[in-house]
C-alpha cells in the first residue's frame, strides 16, 4: 500500500472548495442587472479557478511523494470508477465516470475522475447530455466502511425539444458508503444542489464505485 500521509490534501481543498461557494452565494449580489450578470461570471471563473489548481496541487503532491517514497508511484495507483443509474415512471439517468487514484495509505486515496451523463425527462420532453470532471477523496476508516468527498464541475447540453441550452454545473459530494474488496455501494450528498440547474431528481443519489 501507498506511502503514509498525515492528512489528505484533497480533503483540505474539497472543504475549502465548499467554504468558497457557500460565501459567494450567500453574498446579495443582485442590486441591478448589468452587476448581476458580472457577479455570476466571476463566480463561476473563480470556481473553475479553484477546480483547476486543485487539480495542480493534487498532481504536485502525488509527485513529491512517489519522489520521497522508496515504493514505485504505480504500484499505488488504482483504475476504476463507477456509474449511477437512476430510472422513473418518467425519467432516465445514466452517467459513468471513468477514473484514477493514488493510495497515500491504506486509509486515505485521491484523484480524478472524468465524467458523462445522459438524462430524459418525458414529462417536459427534455434531454440532457453532460460531461465534465472530477476531483474524489476516498477515507477508510474501517475496512468495511468508506466517506468520499468529491467536487464535480460539469457542462450541461439542455434541449426541451425546441430550445436549446448550455451552462455550468458544480456540485459538491459528501458520500458513505459500504465497501467490501474493491466495490464500495453507497449514498452521496450534493450540498450544492439545485433542483432547477442539476440533472438528479435529488440532492441524494445511489453509488457505485470499483478500483483495480
Amino acid at each position: 500500500m501507498g506511502p503514509k500521509c498525515g492528512c489528505n490534501i484533497t480533503i483540505i481543498l474539497l472543504y475549502a472548495q465548499y467554504f468558497f461557494v457557500i460565501n459567494i452565494q450567500k453574498k446579495d449580489f443582485i442590486q441591478t442587472n448589468s452587476f448581476y450578470y458580472i457577479s455570476i461570471k466571476y463566480y463561476y471563473i473563480m470556481n473553475r479557478n479553484v477546480f483547476l489548481i486543485s487539480l495542480l496541487l493534487i498532481f504536485s503532491n502525488l509527485s513529491l511523494d512517489a519522489q520521497n517514497s522508496d515504493d514505485n508511484f504505480w504500484d499505488n495507483v488504482r483504475f476504476g470508477g463507477g456509474f449511477n443509474v437512476g430510472f422513473g415512471s418518467n425519467y432516465t439517468t445514466l452517467a459513468i465516470s471513468p477514473s484514477a487514484i493514488y493510495d497515500f495509505s491504506d486509509e486515505f486515496s485521491s484523484g480524478f475522475s472524468l465524467s458523462y451523463l445522459y438524462s430524459k425527462n418525458k414529462n417536459f420532453n427534455t434531454t440532457a447530455n453532460v460531461y465534465g470532471a472530477s476531483i474524489i477523496s476516498l477515507y477508510n476508516p474501517f475496512d468495511n466502511f468508506q466517506f468520499s468527498g468529491e467536487f464535480e464541475e460539469l457542462n450541461i447540453n439542455f434541449t426541451d425539444g425546441l430550445n436549446q441550452n448550455s451552462y455550468w454545473n458544480p456540485a459538491l459530494y459528501f458520500g458513505v458508503a459500504y465497501r467490501t474488496g474493491r466495490i464500495s455501494v453507497g449514498l452521496r450528498y450534493d450540498v450544492l444542489y439545485k433542483e432547477n440547474k442539476s440533472i438528479y431528481s435529488s440532492a441524494i443519489t445511489p453509488v457505485f464505485r470499483i478500483y483495480f
